[in-house]
């Protein structure tokens, strides 16, 4: 009897330890004043009876906790005079379970209208410190909608016609898809596949570097960046989007995307094909130049200014295909990204280029006719990898590999005439180039905690290898005048050039974080890096036997340009309820070589660099925050600035080397305010930037009688650079409508010289647009948008020919929901360009665009469309762009009018989870 009084003492002290374990915690704060609230009644209530089970109050923290409650569902229920009771449910299913409600803000009565208190449910946008958030449903869209209809609708978001993003005034680098990358650096591939009822919430942010987020300091690497989080039941099952379109113009558009999501793996492969410049076309180098602090690259390759992208210019044809892979196991502790994209590009077309150079005392026009034909086969591979090896170390590894083959081929007519509409010189020249690229780029980031909380030590290594060889054809015959278009003399040119460029940088960084208090964060880091860059350029003449095997000495050379940088600093961080704040500086001992082979001259040179930063934020409320930030960069003259060698691939025009340029030194602040009221749906974003430098690299332009040009490089003082963005704007529920008002300024202060003589060249752009948007289920979407802005430029040189101008664009659009599931879009785009007397063309262009479609199957997933793009065949490529002692206006052929017949197949097929075993639904 003994025995069992003591076995059953036993299992009564267990059970009431399990019991104990289960614990409900929280801390209970001001929502507008963001302080603990002490003494506040927490009760804690059977949700099937409503029994009061237990009753705690806040302690001088604001911290409660509940504990020895049983299994089973609850709501706790929080009370304080004079201010709104807060509820949650929460769900006990086993024991020695522990819940954590954070922080709670409670809202004054007072102040309810302002304010939504439902925990987890606070309205259409969402502003944590710099991070927006739209919750998704919140914004009506028509069934089938993608994400780029999505994203077109969220407030202080811009998506043009080729689905490049604009965020609350900056360009959209990345769309994540959970935090991870989908394909690189192609935001269509997501915004224009994925639909947008898949969306949970549209987080929008300047994502920061590995450094920056293992730290908490900011270094200023960052880029605006979009984050979809997914809706639990859209992580599982086959969904996806096919499309087949053809014309009988010969323009076509063929697209396929299929993905296969389980949980956290996700599969996805794509292929496009299509001539219309409306898809496969979004894909940017961008890694290959993504080094770190005073990098030099490569030179850029003399007989090819081709980008390699397609940028409005020309008819298109584009291939592409891809696969992304991604997945997380081990209770999270691995993580694999995978993404690799191959595509082939070709470009034919033709351009008119108009220029005004100022010269001292003078002014002089050019016109060039292009005709161009471009090709480029592609192929990238990105891929991430992260281990958290044990509770305190954790391994992230960054790959990204570049194979791409280019040729092109260009044909160039120039005229050049001096402001009594003399002839000066003609030319004509024929380029025709091959290269290859080949880029791998590395980053590994090992991070160890320490036992004392917040303690860390990070080392990262990054590598970074490019190695580009060219070959091609120039020839060229320049004719030059005097007089009343009387021929003075010509220059020919008919020559082989090679190009070989390699560039390889390593750097090591070791980062030290040590608490100095529960607020206060100090950061220690020393690096090391090298970068060396190689630059072999040869020319050959066309010997008697028609062999391009006469090596020209003084269009050749052989360079090297090598650094050495030790660099080191210390940073802090200071983070309350309401005030976060970073600050900390760098310095940096650079230690710079220059070889040229061909003379066996080495210069060696030795500078001290400074990297200061700052970033403060303040945060009013959970929807109203401001900040202010600042960073000083130093940057390195490129190979191509630097390397003394003639480059003859444009008689005309002609670039040489300066050796002697020095690092120059760029301060960028700026200042943020965000501001949203959830009930009202009223908000505002903003913010402003001004950067400054000092000896900054520019041009110097020696222009001869006959017009010909010869750029070098200089240091020069006195530059700056301003812009802004303010967006504002409500949701009106009444009328399931939006309505707002996006205003931008940009503008600088630029200094560079024109024979000898400087020149200060002031730009300024002053844009607003207006917009309204309205949807009615199963009835009408319409919108309009009102876009205008004002430009002007003056140059010192001339200070009696400044050029001022009007652009604007006038975009109504509307699609109708008729019977039997048809629908009618249309949609017309006034672009309106006011001519100068410089610039005289009409260049106003009316586009019309138009579709009508039918869908069928469940949930409308089949769509049938007839569209034409263009109707009144009136599309004209356009530029104008202000820069140092030049004005320049740039049109082009570009995709104009066709029709389309096509079928698209928008298919989603999800997986419920049902007693942890996946079933098909």
């Amino acid at each position: 009897m003994k025995r069992v009084a003591t076995l059953m003492s036993i299992m009564l002290g267990l059970t009431l330890h399990v019991i104990a374990q289960n614990s409900i915690q929280g801390i209970v704060t001001d929502g507008t004043r963001q302080e603990v609230m002490i003494n506040t009644a927490v009760i804690l209530i059977k949700a099937r009876d409503s029994m009061l089970v237990q009753a705690v109050r806040t302690g001088n923290d604001g911290r409660f906790q509940i504990n020895k409650i049983d299994t089973g569902k609850y709501i706790v229920l929080i009370s304080y005079a004079n201010y709104a009771d807060y509820t949650e449910f929460v769900y006990l299913q086993t024991a020695q379970q522990q819940i954590d409600l954070g922080k709670i803000a409670m809202t004054t009565k007072a102040h309810l209208l302002q304010e939504v208190v439902v925990r987890k449910e606070l309205g259409a946008i969402i502003i944590k410190g710099d991070t927006t958030e739209f919750v998704a449903d919140s914004f009506r869209l028509q069934p089938n909608a993608s994400v780029e209809e999505l994203l077109a609708r969220l407030p202080g978001l811009q998506v043009d016609k080729d689905g490049n993003i604009t965020a609350q005034g900056a360009a959209v680098k990345k769309v994540l898809v959970d935090g991870e990358e989908f394909f690189g650096d192609d935001p269509t591939l997501v915004t224009r596949n994925l639909r947008a009822d898949m969306i949970d919430k549209v987080q929008v942010y300047e994502k920061k570097s590995d450094m920056a987020v293992a730290t908490g300091i900011n270094d200023g690497k960052q880029e605006k960046t979009i984050n979809l989080q997914l809706k639990e039941n859209s992580k599982r099952g086959m969904f996806g989007k096919i499309s087949v379109g053809g014309g009988l113009q010969g323009y076509f558009e063929e697209q396929a995307m299929i993905n296969f999501f389980r949980g956290k793996q996700k599969v996805s492969v794509y292929g496009t094909l299509g001539n219309t410049g409306r898809i496969g076309l979004g894909w940017q180098d961008n890694e290959k130049l993504s080094v770190q602090r005073d990098e030099s690259v490569t030179k850029d390759n003399e007989l090819d200014s081709w980008s390699g992208n397609y940028e409005g210019q020309g008819i298109p044809l584009a291939q592409t295909g891809g696969f992304h892979f991604n997945d997380r196991w081990s209770e999270d502790k691995q993580a694999i990204n995978l993404n690799y994209k191959v595509g082939n590009l070709m470009i034919d077309g033709e351009s008119n280029t108009i220029a005004q150079n100022n010269l001292p005392g003078s002014i002089i026009y050019s016109s060039t006719n292009q005709a161009f034909k471009n090709n480029i086969f592609k192929n990238k591979l990105l891929g991430e990898y992260e281990i958290k090896a044990d509770s305190s170390t954790r391994i992230k590894v960054n790959v990204s590999g570049i194979l791409n083959h280019k040729t092109t081929d260009n044909q160039y007519h120039v005229k050049t005439y001096d402001g009594d509409s003399s002839l000066l010189n003609t030319g004509r020249r024929q380029l025709s180039n091959s290269s290859d690229l080949g880029n791998i780029n590395t980053m590994v980031m090992i991070e160890r905690s320490m036992k004392k909380k917040g303690r860390k030590l990070a080392l990262f290594l990054h590598e970074n290898y490019i190695n580009e060889n060219s070959a091609g054809i120039v020839k060229a015959q320049s004719d030059f005048y005097y007089g009343v278009d009387k021929r003075d003399s010509t220059a020919l040119l008919d020559q082989r050039k090679t190009a070989v460029s390699k560039s390889l940088y390593l750097d090591g960084k070791i980062v030290y974080t040590e608490p100095l208090s529960r607020r206060v964060v100090m950061v220690w880091n020393y690096g090391l890096s090298v970068n060396a860059s190689n630059a072999d350029m040869n020319a050959y003449n066309k010997s008697a036997e028609g062999f391009y095997n006469q090596p020209d000495s003084a269009f050749s050379n052989s360079y090297a340009f090598s650094q050495l940088i030790n660099q080191g600093g210390i940073a802090f961080s200071v983070n309350s309820n309401k005030v976060h704040f970073n600050f900390g500086t760098d310095a940096g001992l650079t230690n710079w070589t220059q070889t040229n082979h061909y003379t066996g001259n080495s210069n060696q040179r030795s500078f001290v660099n400074w990297y200061p930063s700052a970033d403060l934020t303040y945060v009013f409320r959970m929807q109203q925050s401001i900040g202010v930030y600042y960073n000083g960069t130093t940057k390195m003259p490129a190979i191509n600035q630097v390397q003394p060698v003639l480059n003859n691939t444009d008689p005309l025009n002609v670039y040489v080397g300066n050796p002697a340029l020095d690092p120059y030194y760029t301060n960028v602040m700026g200042i943020r305010y965000n501001t949203y009221q959830p009930l009202s749906g009223k908000y505002l974003f903003s913010n402003f930037n001004y950067s400054f430098s000092g000896n900054q690299i520019t041009t110097n332009t020696i222009t001869d009688l006959s017009g010909k040009n010869i750029y070098s490089y200089m240091n020069v003082g006195g530059n700056n650079r301003y812009w802004g963005y303010l967006g504002l704007g409500k949701k009106m529920d009444r009328f399931n409508a939006n309505a707002g008002i996006n205003l931008g300024v940009n503008g600088e202060r630029g200094v560079n010289f024109s024979n000898g003589v400087r020149n200060i060249l002031h730009y300024h752009n002053y844009n607003a647009e207006i917009y309204a948007n309205q949807y009615l289920k199963d009835r009408y979407d319409v919108s309009l948008a009102l876009n205008a802005a004002w430009n002007t430029s003056a140059s010192s040189l001339q200070q009696q020919a400044p050029v001022n101008y009007w652009t604007g664009t006038i975009s109504p659009a509307l699609t109708v929901f008729l019977p039997g599931k048809l629908q009618l879009h249309t949609e017309v785009k006034y672009y309106i360009r006011q001519r100068t007397n410089i610039f005289s063309d009409n260049l106003n262009v009316l586009l019309c665009n138009a579709w009508i479609g039918k869908k069928f199957l469940k949930e409308d997933a089949l769509l049938v469309k007839v569209s034409g793009n263009d109707l009144l065949n009136r599309n004209k490529g356009f530029n104008r762009f202000v820069g140092g002692s030049s004005m320049v206006q740039n049109s082009y052929t570009t995709v104009q009018r066709f029709f389309l017949l096509s079928v698209t197949w928008n298919f989603i097929q999800r997986t419920a989870v049902q007693n942890g075993n996946p079933s098909s639904k």
